[in-house]
């Protein structure tokens, strides 16, 4: 995938920079551990709003995976 202004309109230098720096890191990865938490938790909180719901997945992926 190419990070520049044609794929990102409008986004600022400062994330594109932000963007490249992240794919430094090489590919996405997700470990069934992961998406079986984050599906476990998106489960618990239905109706909740989703910026909570990333959240409290997360946690409890954090919790529950050490």
């Amino acid at each position: 995938m190419r990070v520049g202004k044609t794929l990102y309109e409008g986004v600022t230098d400062r994330v594109l920079r932000l963007l490249t720096a992240i794919r430094g890191y090489g590919p996405t990865r997700v470990t069934l551990d992961r998406a079986v938490a984050f599906t476990d938790s998106f489960k618990e909180t239905e109706g909740q709003p989703l910026v909570l719901r990333w959240a409290k997945a997360l946690k409890h992926f954090a919790e529950t995976h050490r």
